[in-house]
């Protein structure tokens, strides 16, 4: 019985660490993708929107 729930916790454990990783990943690529444009704006490439 122990055992189960110790595989059980386990697993929404890892769930939860997925889940994590996930929302890290798309917050980097926001933070690219903002780092891009603000490049873009500096070189004149995007006219900045006031």
């Amino acid at each position: 019985k122990v055992a189960e729930y110790e595989l059980k916790k386990t697993r929404i454990i890892m769930k939860k660490d997925k889940k994590q990783e996930k929302e890290r990943e798309n917050t980097e690529n926001e933070i690219d993708f903002y780092d891009i444009m603000l490049e873009a704006i500096k070189l004149g490439l995007l006219p900045r929107s006031s």
